[in-house]
């Protein structure tokens, strides 16, 4: 045997409470007081499979960026692309570098464990690259700052970073 059940609406306290639920959901809904930051302003969510070009070592302090020479500027001099949640694959002048990691979203920390690279025939630019990369292993976890546009690499205790400038072309192999 089959039996339904009905609500009886007809209670003004039930009635009033449903329509006081109806309208707070109405208000809440249409009531949008927030207001968006510029898209190329807003923080990255996650690295994997973002590219990136570097421009130079930065002063947090200053902004004063040390620039890399423009013959150390070819497609994929000084790139760095997020291939997965553990690996990032770039390049220097001459050579190739790969850098396992982890990172913290939520804090916007990087946590380095490995640089493989080699530093032969790189130029003195390049060796200080690889350098900062490999001082920022197992130490503590590194923060960074990545936006639409752009992406920072804090080290020496936050006093400086890594500039780079994302790609969005398919230049960057």
């Amino acid at each position: 045997m089959k039996k339904t059940f009905y609500i009886n609406i007809n209670n003004n306290s039930i009635r009033s409470s449903l329509y006081f639920c109806i309208f707070l959901l109405f208000f809440t809904a249409c009531n949008d007081n927030t207001t968006l930051p510029d898209d190329d302003n807003l923080q990255l969510k996650t690295l994997v499979g973002t590219k990136w070009k570097f421009i130079g070592f930065t002063e947090e302090s200053t902004g004063n960026i040390s620039k890399i020479d423009s013959e150390y500027d070819c497609n994929n001099c000084f790139t760095l692309k997020f291939e997965n949640d553990s690996l990032i694959a770039g390049f220097t002048t001459v050579n190739d570098l790969h850098i396992i990691y982890t990172a913290n979203y939520k804090e916007n920390e990087l946590t380095i464990f490995s640089v493989f690279g080699t530093k032969v025939n790189e130029s003195e630019i390049g060796k200080k690259y690889i350098d900062i990369f490999t001082n920022m292993t197992y130490i503590k976890p590194t923060k960074y700052l990545a936006t639409e546009k752009n992406l920072k690499i804090f080290y020496d205790n936050n006093n400086k970073y890594l500039n780079y400038y994302r790609i969005k072309d398919n230049t960057f192999k």
